[in-house]
C-alpha cells in the first residue's frame, strides 16, 4: 500500500495545483489524501507549478530526480515506521511490566488481609511485630498505595 502511494506522488502531474495532506492515524500509519481528515490535525504537502521549491522537494526535471526522491519518501516513511513500532513495543513492554507489578501488589494485599501479625526484619535477623493498629495501618496504606498505582480497589 505505501508503495502505491509513494508511486503516486511521484508520477502527480506538474500541473497538478491540489493540496495534498498527510497524516500519522493512532496506529503509527502514515496517510496521504486530498481532503483533509476530520478527526486530526494534518500536515499541508504543496505540489507546486510554479518551480518554487515544496514539501516533497524541487519539481522534478529528469526521471533521475523523481527516482531520487522516491527514494528519498522511502526512506523517511520507513525511518517513521520504524519509529511508532519501537514506541509501540516499549510501550506494550511498559504495560507489561506495570500488569506484572500490580499482579504482585495484589497477591501481597491477598496475603496481608490473611495474616494475624504481620512483622519486619531486622539486620540481624530478629523479628519485630507490628501492633495490630499498626498492622491495620500498613494494610490500609498498602490498598491506598495499590488503588494509586494500579487504579483498582
Amino acid at each position: 500500500m505505501k508503495k502505491w502511494i509513494i508511486v503516486l506522488l511521484c508520477v502527480i502531474p506538474s500541473f497538478c495545483l491540489s493540496e495534498v495532506y498527510r497524516w500519522v492515524d493512532g496506529n503509527g500509519r502514515v496517510h496521504f489524501s486530498d481532503n483533509a481528515p476530520q478527526s486530526q490535525a494534518a500536515e499541508v504537502v504543496q505540489l507546486s507549478n510554479d518551480g518554487s521549491e515544496s514539501t516533497l522537494g524541487a519539481q522534478a526535471g529528469t526521471i533521475a530526480d523523481q527516482l531520487q526522491r522516491q527514494k528519498h519518501l522511502s526512506q523517511v516513511l520507513e525511518e517513521e515506521r520504524l519509529a511508532k513500532d519501537a514506541q509501540r513495543k516499549d510501550k506494550a513492554a511498559k504495560a507489561l511490566q506495570q500488569d506484572r507489578y500490580c499482579e504482585r501488589f495484589k497477591n501481597r494485599l491477598a496475603y496481608l488481609d490473611s495474616a494475624g501479625l504481620i512483622y519486619d526484619e531486622n539486620d540481624d535477623g530478629t523479628r519485630v511485630y507490628l501492633s495490630d493498629e499498626e498492622g491495620d495501618r500498613y494494610r490500609a496504606e498498602m490498598k491506598a498505595r495499590y488503588r494509586q498505582d494500579c487504579g483498582h480497589s
